[in-house]
């Protein structure tokens, strides 16, 4: 899985959104992006989303549970 450094991403998200995120805050949610990468390119391993959105709809389709 791909690790997402979770000092960057708070400051991004403070950056992006002024919203400040706790250490906690902040590994839980780089491990959260993490897993959501890592299903994202099991099930397509080059989406491409700059290049090709349609792409996106599918891949989250995949992800959903079977009932939604």
């Amino acid at each position: 899985m791909t690790e997402i450094d979770p000092d960057r991403l708070a400051a991004q998200v403070r950056a992006l959104h002024g919203y400040e995120l706790g250490p906690a805050g902040a590994a839980r949610a780089a491990q959260a992006i993490a897993g959501v990468a890592a299903a994202i390119a099991a099930l397509a391993a080059e989406p491409q989303f700059h290049e090709e959105p349609a792409s996106l709809a599918p891949t989250l389709s995949a992800l959903a549970p079977e009932d939604e």
